[in-house]
């Protein structure tokens, strides 16, 4: 980013911490590549958002290992609560799938409406909502009309409060093609809703799963926190079996109570890891050089 170059360019005797946030920050391709490779050459430290990021950067890059760290993105919680509590001029009624975010190719979209037709057809009183805007806005309400739902479809826009909206849903999707730590999902958490994702590389696994892995996973898998599916291909076309695992496990987590219940619970504890106090704490680590690489 512009903020790296300038920070590595402007040399004092202090550490200089880079941060990278997503993928496609990262390309090594033209001119972007070169500047990248030239920002973290200079930098005493390169914090990534996701501990997955970190190792495919080091390896791209041929980063030293020592001077590479992960730093996960901070949340306020007093204030999303807060936010979460305030009224709004809508109801979905229940039960309401939410998902957040642009709404661009790259957050699979048209995978989530076609699950979405699966799992209308077994709870026809589900609804879906998007909360976000973006270049597909167009074609993703064209798509549900296609598919027959758009009554059953919600696109919110932008929202200056999406906590307001999140609240008032029962279960949060991200069908992600790639991300580099997904807020909405510890968002969602914090708000009290159980989360099912893709495992895409990064961060739905670092924020699902208690203990860390390279792999993705092959099957439905029911996680610590939350649940992980297959990820979807990179270039979003159709695929029917991964879209039928998915819509399989919303269908269960929308019919057992008990479940549901559970990982309301497990999700919110787990939200609590990504707090500010815990981010000042690796910040200042860094700063002192006390941050291990990998952490």
């Amino acid at each position: 980013s512009t903020a790296n170059v300038a920070n590595v360019f402007s040399r004092v005797e202090d550490r200089i911490v880079v941060s990278v946030h997503g993928y496609e920050s990262i390309a090594r391709r033209g001119a972007n590549g070169l500047v990248n490779r030239l920002v973290f050459s200079r930098a005493d430290v390169v914090a990534c958002v996701a501990r997955k990021m970190a190792r495919d950067l080091a390896a791209l890059y041929h980063i030293d290992g020592d001077k590479i760290v992960t730093l996960y993105n901070p949340y306020d919680f007093d204030r999303i609560n807060d936010q979460a509590r305030q009224p709004i001029d809508r109801n979905f009624g229940h039960p309401a799938i939410v998902t957040m975010g642009r709404l661009e190719k790259v957050k699979g979209y048209r995978h989530l409406l076609r699950i979405f037709v699966r799992v209308q057809e077994v709870i026809p009183a589900c609804r879906l909502v998007f909360v976000g805007d973006g270049s597909q806005r167009e074609e993703l309400e064209q798509m549900a009309a296609d598919l027959g739902v758009a009554d059953k479809v919600v696109f919110t826009g932008r929202q200056a409060n999406p906590f307001a909206y999140i609240s008032r849903c029962d279960l949060c999707s991200l069908t992600s093609i790639n991300e580099g730590f997904p807020n909405a999902l510890v968002e969602a958490m914090a708000c009290g809703l159980p989360v099912i994702a893709t495992d895409c590389r990064s961060g739905p696994r670092e924020i699902i799963s208690a203990t860390y892995s390279d792999e993705q996973t092959s099957e439905v898998e029911w996680s610590d926190f939350g649940v992980l599916t297959p990820a979807f291909a990179a270039d979003d076309s159709e695929e029917p079996e991964l879209e039928k695992k998915y819509a399989e496990a919303v269908l269960l987590l929308l019919t057992d109570d008990q479940l549901r219940a559970d990982y309301q619970v497990r999700g919110r504890e787990r939200a609590r890891a990504f707090s500010f106090a815990a981010y000042r704490e690796n910040i200042i680590r860094i700063l002192e050089g006390d941050l291990a690489a990998g952490d």
